[in-house]
């Protein structure tokens, strides 16, 4: 779990419609060259600071992004008025083609957990680039239709874990993301949300969170101090890890 692992640097300069993977060589080759020259002139690859809003929930669509390093957090008002984390998004994903496709609003909040580089596209440049290349839009529906499929796998994947595995497994990725690598071999992982966050993601009511947190700080797996985890033994820590999502996939 090597320091900011999810948020490898890329070469900006190198990025363009060609080299994107969501779109397969054989729909850009049925793409006028006029349409990607005005994607790659109107496309915009920058580099957003940590704590950057990309989105708010309920606004209307202007930009699709595309992921290409850091951590995106998406959040959802509640019906108390809360706002909650419900997924945390990695590199290559794409935020926004749901709510652009369904003409619709955001159905949730897009917050920067890091400094993220992301690819925005115009939504009214998207919309001329999928009006007359179905093909085009098509891949753009079956790599987002992918994303969910994943997400919903992995939810029920996670249905046939235990409350401390579910969180465990939750906690590992926030350690691939968040984690540093201690001179001693231990792994200190700064937090990017509460603990009622954590314990909403994992789908933990808070007083079973607190139960099970203290279960696995008991095992001696890893330590909360504050907004701070410490893990003693990374190595064992990653073990866990790969034999729990081992046995949710089997």
């Amino acid at each position: 779990m090597d320091d900011q692992a999810c948020c490898a640097s890329l070469d900006a300069s190198a990025i363009n419609c060609h080299t994107c993977d969501i779109v397969p060589p054989a729909d850009w080759a049925q793409v006028p060259d006029s349409v990607v020259r005005t994607l790659n002139a109107r496309k915009i690859v920058r580099t957003v600071p940590k704590g950057t809003v990309l989105f708010h929930e309920g606004d209307s669509v202007t930009t699709l992004f595309r992921l290409l390093s850091g951590v995106v957090l998406l959040r959802k008002g509640d019906h108390d008025g809360n706002s909650v984390v419900t997924r945390m998004v990695t590199p290559n994903a794409t935020l926004g083609f749901r709510a652009f496709a369904a003409r619709d609003g955001h159905s949730v909040s897009a917050h920067c957990a890091t400094e993220c580089l992301v690819c925005c596209i115009p939504a009214d440049t998207a919309e001329m680039a999928f009006a007359s290349n179905r093909a085009l839009e098509r891949a753009f529906a079956v790599h987002v239709a992918q994303e969910l499929a994943y997400a919903e796998d992995a939810v029920l994947a996670q249905m046939r874990l235990s409350v401390s595995e579910r969180l465990l497994l939750l906690l590992g990725q926030m350690a691939e993301c968040f984690g540093t690598r201690q001179p001693d071999g231990t792994l200190l992982v700064q937090m990017p949300i509460l603990r009622s966050d954590i314990a909403a993601m994992a789908g933990i009511a808070r007083e079973t969170f607190s139960r099970v947190i203290r279960k696995i700080e008991a095992d001696g797996l890893l330590t909360f101090h504050g907004s701070k985890v410490h893990i003693p033994d990374a190595d064992a820590f990653a073990r866990t890890i790969k034999a729990i999502r081992s046995g949710a996939h089997t």
